[in-house]
């Protein structure tokens, strides 16, 4: 009735608040009412001091550790992971902190670092699930000032040959590339198709070679921004097995930013290769004849 109470008011010294009980209601069910799960054993906040980097500088990573009741767990060791963009670690370090539960990790990049989004984790046990994670990005913030061109001496070089790759670098504004830095590798690696024989597949059914690396001798450009690098192609047997040769070539301007190119060609079989084209898509019927031509 009328003697329902209407508003709750509070009042000290010279302040006054008042709270409507008659009002329509919230509903605040859309907005997240259920609260913030209760504290694990171990709660870390991982933080990070940028968002970006470039290839070569240093990430800056601040990890807390803290109990189910907030309080700082001392002595706790902790391994930050740093995973490149295409899933591989690329770098582990451990901490046992600074005092406070903290932790602070320093973890260089490369100058070839890949770009794209990275991730950090944190863990307690490095077999255990990251009880913090975070990403961040790998980016070229200013625009390339320099361009290259590769070439190999051969378009389909064989394993046993040593072929020469060539680089002519040159500044946007036309001048040439001098006394540039110049590194890179290569990767053999199961060619997908052979030139010439579209639909035929070659080598064993069973098992996969994978990818072999191999490094390529550093070297720097000359006064007109060119350069060769002498090609030694890593060992493997690859019987039967068609083979594509990718390079990653970079070279780095003055500045100490890399540019980046690739080149990627077919290597010359070592002896004879059988290939075998179905001559059906993906499957066949019961009782229907299987055709391939070899």
């Amino acid at each position: 009735g009328s003697a329902a109470p209407a508003l709750v008011s509070v009042a000290q010294g010279e302040d006054f608040t008042f709270l409507s009980l008659t009002g329509p209601a919230f509903d605040l069910s859309d907005r997240g009412v259920e609260g913030n799960p209760a504290a694990p054993p171990i709660d870390v906040f991982l933080t990070t001091d940028r968002g970006a980097y470039r290839a070569g500088e240093v990430i800056h990573a601040t990890a807390l550790a803290r109990d189910d009741t907030a309080e700082a767990i001392a002595g706790l060791p902790i391994t930050a992971i740093l995973t490149r963009p295409d899933g591989v670690e690329y770098a582990r370090h451990l901490s046992t902190g600074v005092g406070a539960g903290g932790h602070v990790f320093d973890m260089p990049l490369a100058g070839s670092a890949p770009r794209g989004t990275w991730r950090l984790d944190i863990h307690a046990d490095p077999d255990a699930p990251a009880l913090a994670s975070t990403t961040l990005l790998v980016e070229d913030f200013l625009p390339e000032r320099i361009d290259f061109d590769l070439a190999l001496s051969t378009p389909r070089p064989s394993l046993n040959a040593v072929p020469t790759l060539t680089v002519d670098a040159r500044y946007l504004f036309g001048a040439p590339g001098a006394d540039l830095a110049v590194e890179g590798d290569l990767r053999l690696r199961p060619a997908a198709t052979v030139e010439g024989w579209p639909g035929y597949r070659f080598g064993p059914h069973e098992g996969d070679l994978g990818t072999t690396w191999g490094a390529l001798e550093p070297t720097r450009t000359d006064v007109a921004g060119q350069a060769a690098i002498a090609v030694d192609f890593p060992e493997v047997v690859a019987d039967g097995v068609p083979l594509d040769a990718a390079f990653t070539i970079r070279v780095t301007e003055g500045s100490g930013r890399p540019v980046e190119r690739n080149l990627t060609v077919p290597v010359a079989p070592s002896g004879p290769m059988i290939g075998i084209k179905p001559g059906f898509d993906e499957g066949l019927p019961e009782g229907a004849e299987a055709d391939f031509q070899l």
